[in-house]
């Protein structure tokens, strides 16, 4: 196996983004009924010395990518969508040793 230049960001909601969620449960699934592992979301963040800082770089793109996963209209978004504010909706783990176990090429959409 092969490590690559990225580090794993391992995404899952917190209480604060269930409490958000709920306002919008007519649309769609309720957000009651769903785990946080239902909602989490692994990102490839660059490589860095600090981990924390490339997620600090990339943590707006987090952001809205699980906000419009549950509303895309973005009028309906927290207003605030600081890093603080990031943390306190997410748990994040990171991971900086990642390995590619596949022979096949990496494929990009978009």
């Amino acid at each position: 196996m092969n490590t690559i230049n990225r580090i794993v960001a391992i995404v899952s909601p917190r209480r604060p983004f269930f409490d958000w969620a709920k306002q919008f449960d007519d649309n769609g699934p309720r957000i009651d009924e769903m785990l946080p592992e239902d909602l989490r979301l692994a990102c490839l963040l660059p490589i860095a010395e600090d981990p924390e800082a490339s997620l600090h770089d990339k943590f707006v793109e987090i952001f809205e990518e699980q906000l419009v996963a549950w509303h895309r209209d973005a009028s309906a978004w927290p207003k605030r969508r600081t890093y603080a504010i990031f943390r306190e909706w997410f748990d994040v783990q990171l991971i900086d040793l990642v390995f590619d176990a596949s022979d096949e090429p990496l494929e990009y959409d978009g």
